[in-house]
């Protein structure tokens, strides 16, 4: 088991968002966690990324318990949060977007602007992505956006990739393209977890299924098994 979250509960004040959810995912695969809005999802997904802490329960990563999970530690871990508003600054370029506060620097301390063009080049050709490292990213379209995201997860190592809706905003072929990504993510080793309102995509791409309602666990289980 790649993430085990145990009877994970979060309290904003005399509000109780989670309560005793219990939250798995295996070693390379894709796993779906559904709910309608206000389920709780978001919630567990930001305590998981160490947006907000938890109020009650433990989180496990590769069989080791977590205390205190912060955004950076959550990042160490491999653990990368591609969020439904994607987080780039359009007046950057793509590499400087993909190493944002995390750079590359030479042995004098300044940015070694050269090796972060390269591996930029090198993730964006694994992802058979025909984007220009230097090419600043409000000229990129919607679905070049995503993958942009999604290559920066790649970057440094992601073994377990958060995607909240990421199809809002792109076509069915564009879809296609995504799943194809997905799949090849999932053949290097890599998890996902899928949120998305959209069945027909849940059961199209996703191994294992979580339903959450009012910030409760519901069930868990296999999408082959429905």
């Amino acid at each position: 088991m790649l993430l085990e979250m145990k009877n994970i509960s979060k309290f904003f004040g005399p509000v109780k968002a989670l309560s005793g959810v219990d939250f798995s995912v295996q070693r390379a695969s894709i796993h779906g966690l559904l709910g309608e809005n206000g389920a709780g999802k978001s919630t567990l997904m930001n305590i998981l990324s160490g947006t907000i802490p938890l109020s009650e329960g433990d989180i496990y990563f590769q069989d080791e318990k977590i205390d205190e999970m912060t955004t950076n530690k959550s990042k160490k871990l491999g653990i990368r949060f591609i969020h439904q508003e994607l987080n780039l600054i359009n007046d950057l370029k793509v590499y400087e977007n993909l190493f944002l506060s995390e750079e590359i620097k030479n042995k004098f301390g300044f940015l070694d602007k050269k090796a972060m063009i390269e591996k930029s080049r090198e993730i964006i050709k694994k992802l058979k992505m025909t984007i220009n490292p230097e090419e600043i990213v409000e000229y990129l379209d919607m679905p070049q956006k995503q993958m942009i995201e999604i290559a920066k997860a790649l970057l440094f190592d992601s073994k377990l990739i958060i995607m909240d809706e990421p199809t809002t905003a792109l076509t069915n072929k564009e879809i296609d393209s995504l799943f194809d990504i997905m799949r090849f993510l999932k053949e290097e080793g890599v998890s996902i977890i899928y949120i998305s309102h959209k069945m027909p995509e849940l059961f199209s791409i996703c191994d294992d299924y979580t339903v959450l309602h009012d910030g409760r666990f519901i069930q868990t289980g296999k999408f082959s098994d429905i």
